[in-house]
């Protein structure tokens, strides 16, 4: 699992430590503070990151999407395993 932002000065790269099981459910924690991002999948262990540069604020314009595409975009997307 990972999540990824970018402040304006290039993205914050989280990558969970722990591996996940796929078609199952589970739990995520995602947050950030400034450069700052933590990341912790189903209570494991917990791993951070920062944003590189000095930027701190994350301002929205476009669709924001959390967990999944929706259809219309998730069809146009080629999936790479």
């Amino acid at each position: 699992m990972s999540c990824r932002f970018d402040l304006g000065s290039g993205p914050a790269v989280i990558k969970s430590a722990d591996r996940v099981q796929m078609n199952r459910f589970h739990t995520l924690l995602a947050r950030r503070f400034g450069r700052d991002g933590i990341l912790c999948v189903d209570s494991g262990t917990a791993v951070s990151g920062a944003s590189p540069g000095l930027l701190r604020s994350l301002n929205v314009w476009t669709p924001f999407y959390v967990g999944h595409l929706p259809n219309a975009t998730a069809r146009s997307v080629r999936l790479v395993t």
